[in-house]
């Protein structure tokens, strides 16, 4: 399982050849990685001089910072697919590394300017060996806990528990094949 949150894609290239690496070699097939890292002035570099990628995440619904803020995330994205396509390109078994994998791509905050908890853009990718469906697009019911999914997630790697922070329960969804 590998988390990715949007500073850790701003700088780099693709998120980590290490992970992909790592993730291909992992004797134990459970590994997991949380990679943040806040280096606001390689988005300045790369986008505008002034305003660091925080600063205009609390754009105020200013025309202006949203179409700035558009753009950073428009990048992020396109590190992160670049990244599930390498995962995807790997053998592994009779797969690929992607297939065995299980990868969550998010914010914890939908809305910025806010500091919103709720209704949070999480992308899941992978097939966690078989046992997630994917090419999906799904929107959860309101109010549910963020914690479910990794709830679901740690069970799909061989890790149950019965409850993390706040979740309610498993997302079976996931499982449906």
């Amino acid at each position: 399982m590998i988390f990715f949150t949007p500073g850790f894609v701003s700088t780099r290239r693709i998120p980590s050849e290490d992970s992909v690496k790592r993730g291909h070699c992992c004797v134990a097939r459970r590994d997991a990685f949380v990679h943040q890292f806040r280096r606001p002035w390689l988005i300045r570099q790369a986008f505008f001089k002034r305003e660091a990628h925080h600063a205009v995440s609390h754009h105020q619904m200013r025309a202006n910072l949203l179409a700035r803020l558009a753009k950073i995330n428009t990048h992020h994205m396109v590190l992160f697919a670049r990244f599930v396509q390498k995962m995807q390109s790997t053998p592994d078994g009779d797969g690929t590394l992607l297939d065995n994998s299980i990868i969550i791509y998010g914010a914890g905050m939908s809305n910025s300017n806010a500091h919103t908890p709720r209704d949070l853009p999480i992308a899941l990718a992978g097939g966690a060996g078989g046992q997630i469906k994917g090419g999906r697009h799904l929107r959860m019911p309101a109010g549910l806990p963020l914690a479910n999914l990794h709830l679901t997630v740690l069970d799909k790697m061989g890790v149950p528990v019965e409850h993390l922070g706040n979740s309610t329960g498993e997302l079976k969804i996931l499982s449906e094949v």
